[in-house]
């Protein structure tokens, strides 16, 4: 994990700049006096950039004494990741949430696509901002961000984050993992649960994002009995009682700083798919509505087909999410044109006029 960044250097910076104009004012050399002022004036940007940087680059995780109470663990984890002594938690979210790492969510890593886009090697993903996302394994769809978050979930009321070595796995069934997803537990859903957790255990993933380096070499890391690798067991051998181990690493910790994560719905999770999934999930990681250029969010969600095609399927995603009851969930008004999207969400209570020109949409 990054240490934070020692605010020291820009405080000794600012001391001599401080030092320096003193030297300057009391000069009696008008040629002396110009070269201390315009030191002075150097230390003090070095200082202010030393400041900058440390703030951008600061541990995303809150560091706690050893000593802390368990009061003070769960109220520092309402904003973001904790470490207490050797012990790293995620933030808490409420019951009807999962939190997801922003980084993610606003990034083609799980495509709005019922379908593997392949194998990947050391690809680049499309992402939001300054944010990259490079990936080496076989593509991931929405189902994937589906049972992504369910691992997550089990880390929700206080379970540490796995050190790796002989930590303690996260034991759980495949019937009660199919009930988290939504789902009722068959052969069918047994199967597509193994080989999603199968690629989230293979996706070698590497994450920039407010210009810290995060590697992770598993999104989720998954033990499976020898007989189900190979995806060969016969339906009638396949029980909901079976075992599903898995653990998140500690990595995953680095993607949940105060501003780098959302309580996502889970409604939002189970009850949508493909490109309808994967917007509910982008724009609940903003506060406000704001236009974006078409073609971002044609690459950024990753799917399948033509850019042609995309206006049409993207109107009809936002229509089924303008149609959800639930006002935490809903789309409250949208407007596409041909170059441009604005989405409003209900629980945003934007009064404000689309800045769309209403002549634009086609």
């Amino acid at each position: 994990m990054v240490k934070k960044r020692d605010k020291s250097a820009a405080q000794t910076l600012a001391t001599q700049a401080r030092v320096v104009t003193a030297a300057a004012e009391t000069s009696g050399d008008v040629l002396a006096q110009d070269h201390l002022y315009s030191a002075a004036d150097t230390l003090d940007r070095l200082a202010r950039a030393e400041a900058r940087k440390a703030s951008t680059q600061a541990d995303p995780v809150l560091d706690l004494t050893a000593e802390a109470t368990d009061q003070e663990v769960r109220a520092a984890r309402q904003r973001r990741a904790v470490r207490r002594g050797l012990d790293i938690f995620l933030p808490s979210w409420t019951e009807a949430t999962v939190g997801l790492p922003n980084a993610l969510l606003r990034s083609a890593l799980f495509a709005a696509s019922a379908v593997s886009p392949g194998f990947l090697n050391n690809a680049k993903i499309a992402s939001q901002g300054d944010t990259t996302l490079t990936m080496t394994g076989e593509g991931l769809t929405s189902y994937d961000r589906k049972c992504f978050a369910v691992c997550l979930d089990h880390y929700r009321e206080g379970r540490p984050l796995s050190p790796g070595g002989d930590a303690t796995w996260v034991r759980t069934t495949y019937y009660a993992f199919a009930a988290a997803l939504g789902l009722q537990y068959g052969p069918g859903v047994h199967r597509a649960i193994r080989a999603s957790l199968l690629r989230l255990n293979g996706a070698n993933l590497r994450v920039r994002v407010r210009r810290l380096n995060v590697p992770l070499p598993r999104l989720v890391e998954v033990a499976f009995d020898e007989e189900y690798m190979d995806g060969a067991t016969p339906d009638e051998d396949l029980l909901g009682s079976d075992l599903v181990v898995f653990r998140v690493t500690e990595a995953m910790a680095a993607l949940f700083g105060p501003e780098d994560w959302t309580a996502v719905p889970k409604a939002l999770l189970t009850d949508t798919a493909g490109l309808a999934s994967w917007l509910s999930a982008f724009y609940a990681t903003h506060r406000d509505p704001y236009v974006l250029p078409l073609n971002d969010l044609y690459t950024r969600s990753g799917v399948t087909c033509t850019r042609a095609e995309f206006r049409r399927i993207l109107r009809t995603a936002l229509a089924k999410l303008q149609a959800r009851t639930d006002r935490a969930t809903r789309v409250d008004r949208y407007a596409v044109t041909r170059d441009s999207i604005w989405v409003c969400l209900a629980r945003w209570g934007h009064k404000e006029a689309c800045p769309l020109e209403l002549d634009e949409d086609i």
